[in-house]
């Protein structure tokens, strides 16, 4: 799934691929009123087929938090990474800022962020691209077996082939409930997809709904459905995707024994 690459991925490649990432992080606490942290992420994507492109990210990231009282924040944030490609895509650096307000309550959790984000590219035949980034986000819990969810966001993709950017506006609403071992979730995401290069404009829905078994408190099976449909304004990029899949999630904590 390239969306766990790239959450404004709007590829529908099969081609196998393979994704190593490494990101150590340091965050540095003075009172409990501000958090100062840097970080460092490495994402290589390589495909298994010769022929495909892979790619190469370096992102440094800066963020500085400042806590009003126990439940409010403001969080600063800056990114720059640059990001190789192997075969003719072109490379490019990118530059974020963003400024993000956060709210808890009792069960209601706001968050209320925008900036700027600039990427300017190696070939000198593509014309830079700015955009104004958002993130609206708010999620209520009932208890610990509860919650819903819903985020409204805007940016650019990070990863592409053929120099197929865009900009993309994206709303996701989902819900989920625990029955004591038995895990549920369902979800609904519409994107809109505003190519930079072309005319070319997507708009896509889709909706899947998961079930968890909790075998014990490290192991989960999980069975989903989902249906995806993608409506474009040129010819040749309509689709329509419907599938079942398993995995199995297995998280060890050594704090938890």
């Amino acid at each position: 799934d390239p969306g766990r690459a790239d959450k404004f991925s709007n590829s529908v490649s099969r081609e196998k691929y393979f994704i190593n990432r490494l990101t150590p992080k340091v965050l540095y606490e003075f009172e409990n009123k501000f958090s100062f942290g840097l970080g460092y992420q490495n994402t290589i994507t390589e495909y298994d087929q010769a022929g495909n492109e892979g790619s190469e990210e370096h992102k440094g990231m800066l963020d500085l938090i400042y806590n009003f009282t126990p439940t409010t924040r403001l969080d600063f944030q800056y990114h720059r990474w640059e990001r190789d490609y192997d075969l003719t895509t072109s490379d490019y650096k990118s530059d974020q800022v963003n400024l993000i307000f956060a709210k808890q309550f009792r069960r209601l959790s706001l968050e209320a962020g925008g900036g700027y984000h600039k990427r300017r590219f190696d070939n000198g035949e593509l014309d830079d691209m700015d955009v104004f980034s958002y993130r609206l986000a708010a999620s209520w819990q009932g208890g610990q077996r509860s919650g819903i969810n819903f985020a409204a966001e805007r940016n650019f993709n990070d990863s592409c082939t053929g120099n197929s950017y865009f900009k993309e506006t994206q709303f996701s609403l989902s819900a989920n409930r625990v029955f004591r071992e038995i895990l549920t979730n369902i979800k609904g995401k519409y994107k809109i997809s505003d190519y930079m290069t072309d005319d070319r404009k997507d708009d896509t829905f889709s909706i899947s709904a998961d079930l968890g078994y909790m075998i014990n408190k490290w192991l989960t099976f999980n069975i989903g459905a989902g249906y995806e449909k993608r409506d474009s304004n040129l010819a040749g990029y309509d689709y329509e995707n419907k599938y079942i899949m398993g995995n199995i999630d297995f998280r060890y904590s050594s704090a938890s024994r």
